[in-house]
């Protein structure tokens, strides 16, 4: 059996470069499956798997055409290819038309999501498109991949689906990720919120209201905030720099803000998903915490960890004293606890060999 995944965008986020290279670094030895990655974009290519769309082909809309012929040449060189979900495009409805093997996969509610990411007349115009015509491309699909349930069955519902389905999670490749270091401090409570870019369901805004209050100062308790904060409303960035709880170290490559984060007792994950729509989530962020050692506080459950799992706490709203408690009893487990414990649920090689087992299975023949 042969499967394609092929990613096709403008231009890669270094979130979505990630999951690419541990899902390639996952892909080799599978016995009778052959799994190749490949991502199509605008940019500069930093993988073997990446391949940059040809300059006269970049425009928005030739560079749609250009990735259906793309997608339709290498659905004939495979048994199955999974798509990644091109949001807002008015193509879909006729080059659809020519695969006959494609599973889509998708990663948010992407109506919902365009409203987000697009406020005002053109996020509610990229919408409705995307809504339209989406349904009618969906309609041809073989099956359909969500990287959680909930986006999964909500693909369904919205677009009015009846077809076979099932999840494909985030996940890390355990080789790329070391263990921390352990520097943790005996009183003092150090927690890590790392971003690429802080966006609003990442809600660091709820976190300032939560913690910017006249006890915060009198606490033992540092948040150090990794990431680029550009995207972050002036009132949020304004309580963050006033405050003596939070620590800003902005954007740091990898090597960097690991000699940060040392010190850490727990990281947190995200706490506003569901300003997309989103109670569950399988973010790349919680996997690669965890796969380092550190115990996780989020907001949201995650579809690949078991709901008792004691190193990834799922809160409903963000209380000062929950956290600063679930930071006192992880100070006396080991990172190397931690990451081994986790291995099971959030490597990318298990998520891929359920995909695998799942296609070879033979529901659609």
């Amino acid at each position: 059996m042969k499967i394609i995944h092929l990613t096709t965008c403008r231009e890669l986020s270094s979130g979505q470069r990630k999951q690419l290279i541990y899902e390639n670094e996952a892909s080799k030895g599978f016995p009778d499956t052959e799994w190749k990655t490949l991502a199509y974009h605008n940019s500069s290519c930093l993988n073997k798997f990446e391949r940059r769309v040809p300059f006269l082909c970049r425009a928005i809309f030739i560079r749609n055409i250009y990735f259906w012929v793309v997608a339709i040449s290498l659905s004939r060189k495979c048994d199955y290819l999974l798509h990644r979900h091109i949001n807002f495009d008015p193509f879909s409805v006729f080059f659809s038309l020519f695969i006959k093997n494609r599973i889509t996969v998708h990663h948010s509610k992407e109506i919902e999501e365009l409203k987000l990411i697009r406020p005002g007349v053109k996020g509610r115009v990229a919408s409705i498109i995307e809504s339209s015509m989406a349904k009618f491309a969906l309609r041809r699909n073989l099956a359909l991949l969500g990287v959680t349930s909930e986006i999964a069955k909500y693909q369904l519902e919205v677009r009015e689906l009846n077809m076979l389905w099932n999840i494909y999670p985030n996940g890390v490749s355990y080789k790329s990720i070391n263990l921390a270091n352990d520097q943790r401090e005996k009183k003092q409570i150090n927690v890590a919120f790392i971003c690429g870019t802080f966006s609003k369901w990442h809600g660091l805004d709820r976190l300032v209201d939560a913690l910017n209050t006249e006890l915060v100062n009198s606490l033992e308790l540092k948040i150090h905030l990794i990431g680029n904060m550009s995207s972050v409303d002036k009132k949020t960035k304004d309580s963050v720099q006033f405050s003596e709880v939070y620590e800003l170290h902005g954007f740091l490559k990898e090597e960097d803000y690991k000699n940060v984060i040392g010190k850490c007792d727990i990281g947190f994950g995200s706490f506003a998903m569901d300003r997309e729509g989103l109670t569950e989530g399988a973010t790349l962020k919680v996997r690669e915490l965890l796969a380092m050692g550190f115990p996780v506080i989020s907001g949201h459950s995650d579809v690949s960890l078991p709901h008792d799992f004691p190193y990834y706490y799922n809160v409903s709203a963000i209380n000062l004293e929950e956290i600063l408690d679930y930071a006192r009893k992880m100070k006396s487990i080991s990172r190397q606890g931690i990451r081994s414990e986790s291995r099971k649920y959030i490597e990318k090689r298990v998520a891929m060999e359920k995909v695998i087992k799942w296609l070879d299975a033979g529901f659609f023949r």
